[in-house]
């Protein structure tokens, strides 16, 4: 009986185990890199958008895009040459009155995606329409973009 009774304690204690238990792994927040914030002048060629860029060929194309708004717009950037391999970009770009910005407050990395909360942490109560845009790199994933965006679409 004792051997019976040992087996069953046996079975019981290291038969069973969490794995059937599906874990999800708690958000994290990532700390963007701020590569350019600033405003562009009143131009057709940006929208109200987001984009997320993963490779030079797109960075490429955003930074001659931007060139053509304003010629010395990259001399604010903190970089202008990413690697691509370990950073994918973000650039937000609103329509905006003058002296309202974008911002990027939040960006954490769930299970299956990254959400992106843009707000205005300034906004500006003159009739003159500017482009303010936001630049950020965060390190590269497969994960989709998601964007939660908190802007005032009357501003």
């Amino acid at each position: 009986m004792k051997p019976l009774l040992l087996t069953f304690l046996l079975l019981l204690t290291f038969g069973c185990s969490d794995d059937d238990a599906v874990t999800t792994p708690e958000p994290q927040n990532i700390s963007p890199a701020l590569v350019a914030k600033g405003v562009l002048a009143n131009t057709q060629s940006f929208a109200v958008e987001n984009r997320v860029i993963t490779t030079n060929a797109q960075w490429q194309q955003l930074l001659t895009q931007m060139r053509e708004s304003r010629e010395d717009i990259t001399d604010i950037f903190t970089e202008t040459t990413i690697d691509f391999n370990e950073y994918q970009v973000i650039a937000s770009y609103i329509i905006s009155s003058s002296g309202t910005t974008i911002d990027v407050t939040a960006v954490v990395e769930n299970a299956d995606n990254i959400t992106i909360t843009l707000e205005n942490l300034r906004k500006g109560a003159t009739q003159d329409v500017t482009h303010p845009f936001n630049i950020i790199k965060i390190p590269q994933s497969d994960k989709p973009i998601i964007f939660e965006d908190l802007t005032d679409p009357h501003n």
